[in-house]
Parts: C-alpha cells; sequence; structure tokens
C-alpha cells in the first residue's frame, strides 16, 4: 500500500525520487509537456531508499545502486485542482544495467532522455528547483517549495 492519504481535502504522502547521473546528463522523463524525475510513492514498511531501488525497476527496468541523499523537500502544489503535501526524498543512484528508453504508465508510453545540466535553465522541468540545485550542488539540502 502507498504510503498516501487525504487530509482536508489534501493529498498527502512520501515520494521517493532518483536522480540518475552520468558525467554531467541526468536521466529525465518527458510526459505531459514537461521533464521530470522518476520515482513514486514510497510504500508503507518501505524506506526511501528501498523505494527509489523499486521505481527504477518498476519504471526503467533497470537495476540501480542509491547512492548520497542529495534533497528532502516538504513540496506544497496544485495539480489539476487538488492540493498535495509530500515529503519528498531526492538520491543520487549509479545505474547497474542500461534503462529503458521509455516509462510505461497507464498504456502511455513516455520517452526518456540524457539531458545536460547545464541545459536544465532551458526546460519545463519538475521539480523547479533542480534546474539550479542540481547543477551547483554541495551536499544534502533540505527545501520548502510552496507552489500552492
Amino acid at each position: 500500500m502507498d504510503f498516501r492519504f487525504f487530509n482536508n481535502n489534501v493529498r498527502c504522502g512520501v515520494r521517493a525520487a532518483e536522480l540518475i547521473m552520468r558525467d554531467d546528463y541526468i536521466y529525465l522523463v518527458y510526459a505531459n509537456q514537461k521533464y521530470a524525475t522518476l520515482g513514486g510513492a514510497a510504500l508503507v514498511n518501505e524506506t526511501t531508499q528501498e523505494a527509489v531501488v523499486r521505481e527504477v525497476f518498476e519504471e526503467l527496468h533497470a537495476r540501480v545502486e542509491v547512492n548520497q541523499l542529495a534533497f528532502v523537500v516538504e513540496n506544497f502544489f496544485t495539480e489539476e485542482n487538488i492540493q498535495y503535501h509530500n515529503l519528498e526524498y531526492y538520491y543520487f543512484v549509479t545505474l547497474l544495467d542500461e534503462p529503458a528508453k521509455y516509462v510505461l504508465d497507464e498504456d502511455a508510453h513516455f520517452p526518456c532522455e540524457w539531458v545536460h545540466v547545464s541545459e536544465l535553465k532551458n526546460l519545463d522541468l519538475r521539480p523547479r528547483f533542480l534546474k539550479e540545485k542540481l547543477v551547483d550542488w554541495k551536499g544534502i539540502e533540505h527545501i520548502i517549495v510552496n507552489d500552492r
């Protein structure tokens, strides 16, 4: 069961996301006219590191080694008239297998691609903070995003 719940019309959850890096490139998915990191909800009784390993395997059919925790994010946003409050954990990971070139989600195929970090500023990227923070990463950071 996903670690998600509704409270006073706000969808709350714990999300684990992977930052798949090679040299100065990051592997992103392109869906709904925007780029995004891969990841998803942690399961009840699952660590966020375990969730990252599971999510990469589910989405890209690849194994990874979880490295450094990069960002802990309190993310408040609204999407399709639903308010969200997520606690998100972003980890650098190392691919152990070649990743799939597409993510399958509800019968739709979304392409993935390697993007140079210098190009992030030109993209509609979610989460937005990665445009600046990833280029000049200095260590684990706590970020509060308030896009309600």
